[in-house]
């Protein structure tokens, strides 16, 4: 009986000695330096030039080599756009090859470089493998950079256009609740130059939501949220929960000082059974183009593949001239004033669209389908 025991003893001592000898071995991981990498532009031009023709049409391909930083390694890959002492780095697949579009390019000048349009501009572009895909590098060692390829860009009559944000949560007393591929309930901005986007709407009682940027909307751990009164990129519990009572709110977002205003909305309530698009450049003088509520709501409108042609247009309420909004900017973004002369659709406007209009505010997001 004595020897059967010992005989146990030792043989779970054995088996732990064992586990924690192969988990050292799962645990090791060598790093190598890795190889360089060898990057290719295969439709590459000596100079390129942006406009509004080829925005959303042109785009540079590229290729490049693998590298290895060793076995159990994982590796990223990123292009990285360099200007001076200024770099942009997005992220590539794993299958080698990749591509980058002029919209893309255009906004990295703009947006990211800070840069004025109208002027050539020298980039450098290069392919850097990241072990680990560690993010941000701090010991070079943990990266494996490719050639440089240069390029001269300029843009010619291009403003940038601000991505979009939308709203998702539990905030209507009905309507969508937390689906993140909703995007009815937009951010408005009161002109291009405006950095503060804005809402403003009747929320339920304790409403939670969330900020979705427009190229995100199926990923929850890439949506804005809230820790202790601060904006977070973090997913996970960190619903925004500035509203308790029930009532008209104005919420007010900056995208770049990543910022929030809450405040309760005073203004006219007014509710219309109709809102419409009216003139030659929708079907007639006579006839509107009628959007809908956006569900649970009643002051956000909208309608989808919208087809304006070249003529004259404006918004009205409940098929009457008695409540009727002039667009005064350049779309997609604006502020409609009440009354107002016609706006004018021309050739390069003319198109499909995705349209919005808070009619509490006037603003309004005309987005032009591809």
């Amino acid at each position: 009986m004595k020897k059967n025991i010992i005989y146990i003893i030792m043989l779970c001592i054995a088996s732990i000695i064992t586990f924690n000898s192969c988990k050292a071995d799962r645990d090791i991981v060598t790093l190598n330096k890795g190889e360089k990498i060898s990057f290719t532009i295969n439709n590459k031009q000596e100079s390129i030039s942006i406009n509004k023709s080829n925005l959303d049409k042109e785009s540079l391909s590229f290729t490049w080599t693998k590298t290895n930083f060793g076995s159990n390694i994982i590796v990223k890959y990123y292009l990285k756009v360099s200007y001076k002492e200024q770099e942009v780095f997005d992220v590539l697949s794993d299958n080698l090859q990749g591509s980058i579009n002029f919209k893309r390019l255009s906004e990295i000048i703009l947006k990211d470089f800070k840069l004025e349009g109208d002027n050539e501009y020298d980039l450098q572009l290069a392919v850097v493998a990241r072990a680990l895909g560690s993010e941000p590098i701090t010991n070079k060692d943990y990266e494996i950079g490719s050639n440089i390829e240069n390029i001269k860009c300029s843009i010619e009559g291009i403003s940038l256009i601000p991505k979009g944000y939308n709203l998702v949560g539990d905030m209507f007393e009905r309507g969508e609740k937390w689906n993140i591929k909703y995007r009815d309930y937009q951010f408005f901005l009161s002109d291009m130059e405006s950095k503060t986007f804005e809402y403003v709407g009747k929320f339920k009682a304790n409403a939670e939501f969330k900020i979705v940027p427009e190229e995100d909307y199926k990923e929850w751990d890439h949506v804005i949220g809230m820790i202790d009164g601060q904006l977070t990129w973090k997913g996970g519990d960190t619903n925004i929960k500035l509203i308790q009572e029930a009532g008209y709110y104005h919420i007010s977002f900056n995208s770049e000082d990543l910022t929030l205003a809450v405040e309760k909305y005073t203004g006219s309530t007014t509710t219309f059974e109709h809102i419409g698009l009216i003139g030659t450049a929708g079907i007639s003088l006579e006839k509107d183009i009628d959007l809908t509520k956006a569900p649970g709501t009643e002051h956000l409108w909208v309608g989808k593949g919208i087809t304006l042609k070249e003529g004259k247009l404006k918004i009205r309420a409940n098929h009457a001239w008695s409540s009727n909004w002039a667009l005064v900017a350049n779309l997609p973004y604006g502020t409609a004033k009440a009354g107002g002369d016609n706006f004018d659709i021309t050739a390069d406007l003319a198109g499909n669209y995705d349209v919005y209009f808070n009619d509490l505010t006037g603003m309004y997001i005309f987005k032009k389908l591809k």
